[in-house]
């Protein structure tokens, strides 16, 4: 018995320290594993906090992008009461809106008239020949039926037949409960999502919902007061609808969507459970497990709505138990735990090797360590000890590898470590510190470090008080983390989302939050500010012939100087492809001061732009237009300084390039005129006020035998508008195609009768580059003449050298598929372009028009006579007959009569009368 209880008692006392150790270590290790598996969850929570954070702002801004569309559409419905289909093609051109705007659904514009007004406004509907030749013949308002009033879709874009002429007060439907919301608050209103009845074959209805934006459109832009006022003044609605999920999905990358469920819902919506995104179903998520704790919710405002946005984290409930840092901890623990039980087994049962057990324990902990040591390597994170009884430091060795010293001479010279710390930073860190030992708190800090060899790291230092039994503060414990990369990451993110990535200059969206700020500081300070738009003149043409690689670098080096001319607080930005921006604020309290700096700020950008570009050896030249436009007191938006200094900008281009010109009202009222004259011209040729005369020309014995097709306007207020005026604004519209094909028209039907009555005298015809290049050009001009019968040998096109410029093997190639029907060619204002003497040997040309300004002055200047000589001689050689233009006296018609010239046509001869005149008085027909 006393044996059985002494082996008891023996068997106790060996196994219970062992076993008390094992307990320990497992403790110690499930504590070190569930932190190191804590700190891995954290980092991947800050990580989806961020890219949650990130798709709530970019689809905020993608979904705003399209409500900003609204106010052109608005503009546009104001400037014109009832815009034709080609001003409304025109504006969807303009802003280039399938390629900007991804996901869009269709805009429209929707008009509000009255019952008295319905047969006015299908009528005008129908003859609306702006876009196409036949107008809308079918054009009717549905539903049929008699109401007091109508909100009638006039334009949608893209075109949607049935949708145009739709009214939104059917009675059948609940649109004009949707409509009246908006035009009872005066605001911009968004629907819940629906199908458009385009959609509702689709096969999955649910992916096809759509949102449509709407906003009034008040009779001169003006919001009444009164509910009754605001529908008697409805002048009509502008929309835009888009694809609710493909915006959604456009914005949300594949990465996101792979690690983050998103559920969107409209808190507006009758029916706020059901989402209007989803991309996963729930039987998915508990199928595979997702955790599901981590969740975001935010808000987005679309118009009158609020959507929320919930964000789960789709991280699986136990991913993290298996990273690599835990596991190492786990295993490194529970190694050393087991083997110190072992040996503490063996200690207290083998007495004799004893020394031995302990030499191989020793050496596994040094093993172990080293692994702990690497864990916190991989990791970037060190330990650290300080010793408040002994007064003594001790930290790891991945503690010595962050900090470049030891414990001891941290604790020897402080100063080592300081000097490491940025100035601004030194004294709250050394707070911190001093607080942590004299205070007995813990630290929670994060400060950086710059070495000599110009490393700079960003280190996150925790720690945590340890007392002792009697409750005295025995040690302060912590960890220092190496967060440099995550820190590089994040600024790296953020330089991303507000610089451009070619030029590192600001892009357009910081840019705008730029300039509101100015505009708030110039009311505040009443300082003055300015801002510059510069545009490179000719780098359209160094990209196109040298490629981007060199339009890149071309960009690069214009950044580059644009940066040195900034001071504090001027802000440098790229609204992409060669248009820069300057902000510059605080110019002066005065304007005049203050345009005088602008000036001298202007002409230094635009001298140092336009000095030569070394691009890889090769030096290239530009030269650059700037716009101005101040800013004070006004009550102005970053809209409103765009569009000034863009209408500057465009007055410095139109103006000859390489300037720099100030935005004055004056030019917004030119820009508003010249939009005006354009709707005039294009009503001008709908409603005959174009007309064309004839100015002849005659041989050296004063016989006739042709004439110049001329164009004139008279408009109905302004009276006679010379071809000078209208014709480049022709140009610029592509109203000259429609122009152009009406004056060809005319000639075709004269010379058909021509050649009915025997008569063989030739009409010169006009013809502008944009209709010359024409890819239908040869073919509408030989259906004309077979249309009407009339001889080609007896049309003879005029063409200027401006036509030769570009692309000189497809004009010749198009000139002579036009001389093979037996049109005859003729270069107008010759000797005053920039064409080759050497193309006149490949054109199959007629005739050489010398311009009139050489004939106006050929007696007073040798100059003048002797190009007129050279013309004459030149064109004798290319066997090319020659007309002089603008011959207004005696002298200078016996001068080119002296010269052998073939042909004069001016005022000496004949002026311009109107064709029906000429072919009734001078030929002796009737039209």
């Amino acid at each position: 018995m006393r044996s059985i209880a002494l082996y008891l008692r023996n068997s106790l006392s060996r196994d219970f320290l062992p076993l008390a150790c094992l307990f320990l270590g497992v403790c110690l290790t499930t504590v070190m594993y569930i932190w190191s598996v804590k700190n891995e969850g954290d980092k991947a929570r800050v990580e989806f906090i961020q890219n949650a954070a990130e798709f709530r702002t970019d689809l905020s801004g993608r979904i705003q992008s399209y409500i900003d569309i609204l106010p052109g559409l608005k503009a546009l419905s104001l400037l014109e009461q009832r815009p034709s289909d080609l001003r409304v093609r025109r504006f969807v051109s303009a802003i280039s809106l399938q390629e900007r705007f991804p996901g869009m659904a269709f805009i429209f514009i929707a008009d509000h008239i009255r019952l008295d007004e319905r047969e006015e406004y299908i009528f005008q509907v129908r003859n609306d020949q702006s876009l196409r030749f036949e107008g809308h013949p079918n054009f009717d308002i549905t539903p049929s039926g008699s109401r007091t009033e109508y909100l009638v879709i006039r334009h949608v874009f893209p075109e949607d037949s049935p949708t145009i002429g739709y009214d939104l007060y059917d009675p059948s439907k609940s649109y004009r409960q949707e409509v009246d919301e908006a035009v009872s608050t005066g605001n911009t209103t968004a629907t819940k999502p629906l199908v458009l009845a385009r959609d509702r074959n689709s096969a999955r209805i649910p992916d096809n919902t759509s949102i449509v934006i709407r906003e009034p459109v008040y009779i001169d832009d003006v919001v009444p007061k009164a509910l009754k006022e605001r529908q008697r003044r409805l002048q009509g609605v502008v929309g835009v609808a888009f694809k609710t999920k493909e915006l959604i999905t456009s914005v949300l990358s594949k990465d996101t969507a792979a690690h983050m469920h998103i559920v969107i819902r409209d808190l507006h919506s009758s029916e706020v459970d059901v989402p209007i995104y989803d991309n996963a179903l729930a039987k998915e998520i508990d199928a595979i497990g997702y955790r599901g704790n981590e969740i975001v919710r935010s808000i987005i405002h679309v118009a009158n709505r609020e959507w929320e946005i919930v964000s789960t984290d789709r991280v699986q409930r136990y991913a993290y138990w298996y990273q690599p840092i835990p596991l190492l901890v786990l295993v490194s623990g529970l190694s050393v735990s087991l083997l110190l039980t072992l040996i503490l087994r063996i200690l207290v049962s083998r007495t004799q090797v004893a020394e031995l057990a302990v030499e191989d324990a020793l050496a596994q902990v040094k093993r172990e360590r080293r692994a702990l040591e690497e864990a916190q390597s991989i990791a970037a994170i060190g330990s650290w000890e300080w010793d408040i009884k002994h007064q003594k430091l001790y930290w790891s060795a991945e503690m010595v590898r962050i900090y470049a010293l030891t414990a001891d001479e941290f604790i020897e010279n402080p100063r080592r470590f300081f000097k490491c710390v940025p100035v601004k930073e030194r004294k709250a860190l050394f707070q911190e510190i001093r607080s942590s030992i004299l205070d007995r708190k813990a630290i929670r800090y994060e400060h950086n470090l710059m070495f000599v060899d110009r490393r700079n790291l960003v280190l996150q230092v925790n720690s945590e008080l340890q007392y002792d039994a009697a409750g005295q503060l025995r040690a302060i414990v912590g960890t220092v983390q190496d967060i440099t990369d995550q820190r590089t990451n994040e600024l790296e993110i953020q330089r991303l989302a507000f610089t451009d990535p070619l030029t590192n200059l600001v892009n357009r969206r910081l840019l705008i939050e730029k300039i509101s700020t100015a505009l708030i500081q110039a009311r505040e300070t009443d300082q003055n500010g300015a801002l510059f738009f510069i545009d490179l003149d000719n780098f359209k043409t160094v990209n196109d012939a040298k490629g981007h690689a060199v339009g890149d670098a071309l960009l690069v080096l214009a950044a580059e100087r644009l940066k040195l001319l900034l001071q504090n607080g001027d802000t440098a930005a790229r609204l992409g492809g060669d248009e820069f921006v300057l902000l510059v604020r605080n110019l002066s309290d005065t304007v005049e001061d203050a345009n005088r700096v602008a000036l001298q700020i202007a002409e230094a950008a635009r001298v140092s732009l336009s000095r030569s570009y070394l691009i890889s050896d090769v030096e290239y030249q530009s030269s650059a237009s700037i716009g101005i436009t101040l800013f004070n007191q006004e009550e102005k938006t970053y809209a409103d300084l765009f569009r000034e200094a863009d209408i500057a900008l465009y007055k410095a281009k139109s103006g000859g390039k390489n300037r720099v010109v100030f935005f004055a009202q004056s030019m917004q009222k030119e820009v508003e005129q010249k939009l005006a004259l354009e709707h005039d011209l294009e009503e001008a040729l709908q409603d005959g006020q174009l007309h064309i005369v004839v100015q002849s020309q005659f041989d050296s014995q004063r016989r006739r035998s042709g004439g110049e097709l001329l164009l004139r306007w008279m408009h109905p207020s302004f009276g006679n508008i010379p071809p000078d005026k209208f014709i480049p604004l022709a140009e610029e519209s592509g109203l000259i195609v429609r122009v152009g094909s009406w004056v060809l028209e005319n000639a075709c039907r004269t010379l058909a009768i021509f050649a009915s009555r025997g008569i063989t005298d030739t009409l010169s015809v006009n013809v502008s580059p944009r209709q010359f290049r024409q890819e239908e050009f040869v073919s509408i001009l030989r259906e004309m003449l077979a249309k009407h019968g009339a001889p080609p040998s007896q049309l003879i096109l005029e063409i200027t050298e401006g036509h030769l410029i570009d692309d000189i093997a497809h004009i010749i190639q198009r000139m002579q598929d036009l001389t093979s029907l037996g049109i005859r060619f003729s270069i107008d204002d010759f000797g005053t372009g920039y064409s080759s003497l050497a193309y006149l040997q490949k054109l199959p040309l007629y005739e050489l028009k010398i311009d009139k300004s050489f004939i106006r002055d050929t007696l007073s200047h040798p100059t003048n006579t002797a190009i007129v000589q050279l013309i004459l001689g030149m064109a004798k050689n290319l066997d090319l007959r020659v007309v002089a233009e603008g011959v207004e006296t005696e002298d200078q018609f016996d001068f080119l009569v002296r010269e052998r010239c073939e042909m004069m046509q001016g005022f000496l001869l004949g002026r311009p009368v109107p064709l029906e005149t000429w072919c009734q008085e001078v030929l002796q027909i009737d039209l």
